[in-house]
């Protein structure tokens, strides 16, 4: 084969796994994929960063209003879950924004149990996936899912966030085939 025919096998080739990839993404079947939207969906509170994960009290939440104050502190944000995936435990947060100090995710359950983990700026660990995006699988548990909370500390700007819940499968499938079309 000459370099000009090798060229064209390889240029089909891509053409042909992009086409393939963005026709799954279309005729995929559609799944929970919930934007939280910060400006009321979700409740929002502040405290400086010597507070402890999970220490500060339901009642300090404000539902209403802008967060303010919290670039040189903490910025609390909880959203209540609900529906199927809830439910089963079957939710993954995934967040885009990596403009802050410290990311703690709490999963609270039915039972009252909260379950946390927690990511630093530059060492995402095995959280990191492709695209900038960092994922949290809530923990498996018998017990109903009822609301995700997030600690940022030293948050650039709430404004700058995007963060949604989406079931754990779809999760796995959109990281794989963000790897694929970057691949």
């Amino acid at each position: 084969m000459t370099a000009a025919s090798n060229f064209l096998a390889t240029l089909c080739s891509r053409l042909g796994l992009g086409l393939a990839v963005l026709v799954l993404a279309l005729w995929a079947p559609r799944a929970m994929a919930v934007p939280l939207d910060l400006e009321t969906g979700v409740c929002h509170a502040t405290s400086g960063v010597g507070v402890p994960d999970g220490k500060l009290s339901p009642q300090r939440f404000s539902c209403s209003g802008t967060p303010t104050a919290y670039q040189q502190g903490s910025l609390w944000l909880r959203a209540p879950l609900d529906g199927p995936e809830a439910q089963r435990g079957d939710v993954a947060l995934m967040v885009h924004q990596s403009r802050f100090d410290r990311l703690a995710v709490g999963f609270s359950y039915a039972d009252g149990v909260t379950r946390w983990e927690h990511v630093e700026a530059g060492d995402y660990g095995s959280h990191w996936r492709v695209g900038g995006q960092i994922l949290f699988d809530a923990p498996d548990r018998s017990a109903p899912l009822t609301s995700v909370t997030m600690r940022f500390d030293r948050l650039a700007s709430h404004q700058l966030l995007h963060a949604r819940m989406v079931p754990k499968a779809k999760a796995g499938m959109q990281s794989a085939g963000m790897a694929a079309a970057v691949g």
